[in-house]
């Protein structure tokens, strides 16, 4: 089973979503992660890794090339500049992640799909390195979790 046919299954078009994976092995990502705040995180990119796409599925990197999914985003505004750092979570403990290099995302988590949150592992694939991709770049379910 692929990842491509669950999504479409849930509805979403896949040529317009893109794949994130959070790496917890990095010490910001599992220490935003642990806080609750990993939204906020993947919120506010130093590059327009979003803009050319309506919506996110989000994961988190386990073990290996493991990666869990935490759910379904839309995506409704972007915002550039100095307007960044006004969307900063209060105790955000990375205040430099919403300098006005960043660009924010504004998302909306979406209903769909979350019966998979914290259920669906999927295989993020070795030698693909890039924390995101476009959902056509199909990925393998290793296991749903009832």
């Amino acid at each position: 089973m692929h990842l491509s046919s669950i999504l479409k299954e849930y509805g979403v078009d896949i040529k317009k979503t893109k794949l994130v994976r959070h790496p917890l092995n990095k010490t910001d990502i599992r220490d935003v992660y642990e806080r609750g705040m990993i939204e906020a995180y993947q919120s506010s990119q130093s590059k327009n890794c979003f803009d050319n796409c309506k919506y996110i599925a989000s994961f988190v990197g386990t073990t290996g090339t493991e990666a869990k999914f935490i759910g379904l985003y839309e995506i409704v505004d972007i915002i550039d500049g100095s307007e960044v750092m006004k969307h900063m979570p209060e105790g955000y403990p990375y205040p430099n992640h919403f300098d006005d290099t960043h660009r924010f995302y504004v998302m909306k988590k979406l209903e769909t799909m979350s019966d998979m949150d914290n259920k669906l592992i999927i295989d993020w694939g070795k030698g693909a390195l890039a924390w995101f991709q476009w959902a056509e770049n199909d990925k393998e379910v290793l296991s749903i979790a009832s």
